[in-house]
């Protein structure tokens, strides 16, 4: 085969710039879509983030709500607790006192009492008008479901009429109806 060389050297280099041009254009645009490409994923990337970004500050939000809720729960919890031991300390003297009075009658006078909460005893001083009011007085205190180990001195015994006495006895229960 023969070739023929008849086309002027302005034309063939025009040729050659016209596929050149071609080349190059097909590289612009090539790169234009890839451009365009990466922009959009870079753009969806950037809204899934940022929406990301929205659900992490609302859970941390409600974490630390929670977390605060939880804080005033147990600060709530630890307040209840220390009052339940406060009333668990608490008892009612008049309570006592009444109880007192019923059991001694009108022929038993004190003139001092004194509990310690600590070891539960309590002790009495006072006058009776007779023996037998004295010993009714003791009687009535020990089998009491609230007293236990009644301890009147026998000194207190010696006298038959207006007999001061001292009386110790434990406090089993608080608890008056």
């Amino acid at each position: 085969m023969l070739y023929l060389n008849i086309l002027p050297k302005e034309l063939k280099q025009e040729i050659k710039f016209s596929k050149l041009y071609e080349v190059v254009q097909k590289i612009v645009i090539f790169v234009c879509v890839f451009i365009v490409f990466c922009t959009v994923v870079l753009l969806y990337s950037n809204f899934m983030l940022v929406d990301n970004l929205k659900i992490r500050k609302r859970f941390v939000h409600n974490v630390t709500t929670q977390n605060d809720s939880y804080k005033e729960a147990v600060d709530i919890a630890s307040s209840v607790d220390q009052i339940l031991t406060i009333q668990s300390k608490f008892f009612k003297p008049s309570m006592f006192l009444m109880d007192m009075i019923n059991l001694s009658g009108d022929s038993i006078s004190f003139t001092s009492l004194s509990i310690d909460k600590a070891s539960n005893k309590a002790f009495i001083s006072g006058f009776a008008t007779t023996r037998d009011d004295l010993l009714n007085f003791k009687n009535q205190l020990s089998p009491s479901k609230n007293y236990a180990n009644v301890n009147l001195p026998i000194e207190n015994l010696l006298v038959k009429e207006k007999i001061p006495f001292s009386i110790s006895f434990e406090i089993k229960s608080y608890e008056y109806q």
